[in-house]
């Protein structure tokens, strides 16, 4: 297919859209590209989408109201409930629309809750049939959810590229986090418990896990800012929680030198089973969010995956599991997420990957 036959036609360069965008432009040629002009300027939607769209060929990307005399092989569209298309907008994606062979529908679910997002897409397939009666696929860019009406009836997969997007097109966080490593080496930490308290849920979890630690024996925590100081007598679990957090560079060191990862979610997904893998810690993650990542986790093989990861309890269960692993088992899992890392998430790998499952 020639890429100049695909186009991506949005309103909203979010950081997922913006990883998408670089994606499909790693082929020798661009795309063309329908966005508002602000998405040309630093800080339009997120500041990390600018480098990302500032590098595309200028003939390549145009305001919404420009007039290209082309037929699309495939069309991208974005959808968000929160970030409306103006009328004029609207009329434009129409006549798009017309144009296109493939329709591929890239839908942000992050809008309210469950029923109030049913009701919106009932309410935008009345007003906007054209649009979604020529839909082919749907994509879904953060949350997948178990039902919807935009996906009655069409193929329909996630597309949760936001874990992602960082690193594929920020080549200095990308040369960090894939820096190479030894699978087989010893370890300082235990596990690696990080990230900011966010929501109320996250908060909980981090207070059950610092409980069950000081009540654990043969367990100590080493704070953040005491990195490298450890009893050599007892594991260590490192805590970089709240005004703790690391910078990126420490962060990722720290990974590496960790056997287990805690990965709590945020309000939807998290990034940090992205960065684990990378990094060869194995990740502790919930089975809710596991669509979110596009990599085969399976649970004892390559990561511990938490059943019933809304009860507060089960994440302090885990660490007790992961206590009880031999050193043996541990290194076999290591190995296995060594694996991963070449398969799946180096960049070139990874952005290959994604066209495939897309069909470009």
């Amino acid at each position: 297919m020639n890429k100049k036959d695909i186009c991506l036609f949005t309103n909203n360069v979010s950081p997922g859209i913006a990883n998408l965008i670089r994606i499909l432009n790693f082929a020798e040629e661009s795309f063309h590209i329908f966005a508002d002009q602000k998405t040309t300027q630093p800080l339009a939607d997120h500041d990390l989408c600018f480098p990302l769209v500032s590098e595309l060929k200028k003939q390549y990307l145009h305001p919404h109201k420009a007039e290209i005399d082309k037929k699309w092989s495939v069309l991208f569209f974005t959808w968000a409930h929160w970030v409306p298309y103006s009328s004029e907008q609207i009329q434009k994606l129409k006549e798009e629309i017309k144009k296109a062979e493939r329709i591929i529908l890239l839908y942000d679910a992050s809008f309210g809750t469950h029923l109030k997002r049913i009701l919106q897409q009932i309410r935008d397939l009345k007003k906007y049939p054209q649009f979604f009666r020529r839909v082919n696929e749907v994509c879904y860019l953060t949350e997948y959810p178990s039902s919807d009406v935009f996906s009655l009836f069409k193929k329909k997969f996630p597309y949760h590229a936001s874990p992602m997007q960082a690193f594929v097109f920020d080549q200095t966080l990308s040369d960090q986090l894939f820096e190479d490593y030894n699978p087989a080496k010893k370890r300082s930490y235990c596990a690696t418990v990080a990230g900011t308290k966010g929501p109320e849920f996250r908060q909980k979890v981090f207070l059950e896990l610092l409980s069950e630690i000081k009540r654990t024996k043969n367990i100590n925590v080493t704070d953040s800012h005491e990195i490298n100081v450890s009893d050599q007598n007892s594991q260590s679990v490192l805590w970089a929680v709240g005004e703790n957090t690391l910078c990126y560079d420490a962060y990722f060191q720290v990974m590496r030198d960790s056997d287990f990862v805690f990965c709590l979610p945020g309000t939807y997904w998290t990034p940090r089973p992205v960065e684990s893998t990378a990094c060869g810690s194995i990740p502790i993650l919930g089975d809710d969010y596991l669509h979110s990542y596009d990599i085969p986790f399976e649970d004892d093989v390559n990561c511990v995956i938490i059943k019933n990861c809304e009860d507060v309890k089960s994440w302090s269960s885990a660490l007790n599991r992961i206590l009880g692993f031999s050193d043996e088992k541990i290194l076999s899992m290591r190995e296995n997420i060594h694996k991963l890392r070449k398969t799946h998430l180096v960049p070139e790998v990874y952005a290959q990957r994604q066209r495939k499952r897309l069909g470009l």
